[in-house]
C-alpha cells in the first residue's frame, strides 16, 4: 500500500519522504470523479417556536435576542430577574413567521439600568412557550 500526500509550502527534503510515502507536488487524478453533481444543502427549518441564545453572553450595555416563529400571530417577549420579577416585556406583537431579532438595552421598563446578574428571557406564542437565561455584566 503507497500514500500520496500534498504538501503545502516547501518540497520536503528527501529524508522525510518515508519509505511507503511519496510526495507528489500536485494531483494527478481527479478524487471525487463521478461526482459532478452537487446538490445544494437543504435546511430544516424547526417547527415550533425557536429562541436562540443571546448574542454575547455575557453582554454590556446590549444584547440581541433572536427568535423563529413557525407561523405568524401573537408573541410575548419577557425578561425577568432571578427572583422571577418582570424586568421588561420587549415584545408584545401580532409577528410574521420567520426569524426575528430583538436588542435589549438592559434597562428596565422605566428605562433604568438594571443591575449585573443573570435573566432569564421568556418568548410565548400560542401554547408554546421557551426560555434562556443570559448575564449582564456592568
Amino acid at each position: 500500500m503507497q500514500a500520496v500526500l500534498n504538501w503545502w509550502g516547501d518540497t520536503p527534503r528527501p529524508h522525510l519522504i518515508d519509505g511507503n510515502i511519496q510526495y507528489i507536488p500536485e494531483l494527478t487524478y481527479d478524487p471525487l470523479r463521478g461526482l459532478d453533481r452537487r446538490e445544494a444543502p437543504s435546511w430544516v427549518l424547526p417547527t415550533g417556536i425557536s429562541l436562540l441564545q443571546n448574542i454575547p453572553n455575557p453582554f454590556n450595555p446590549t444584547t440581541e435576542i433572536s427568535f423563529y416563529l413557525d407561523q405568524g400571530g401573537q408573541a410575548i417577549l419577557k425578561v425577568y430577574n432571578i427572583t422571577g420579577q418582570l424586568v421588561k416585556t420587549l415584545v408584545s406583537d401580532n409577528l410574521s413567521l420567520g426569524e426575528h431579532r430583538i436588542i435589549w438595552d438592559g434597562k428596565n421598563s422605566l428605562g433604568i439600568d438594571v443591575a449585573s446578574g443573570v435573566y432569564f428571557y421568556v418568548l410565548t406564542s400560542g401554547t408554546e412557550r421557551t426560555s434562556k437565561s443570559m448575564t449582564l455584566l456592568r
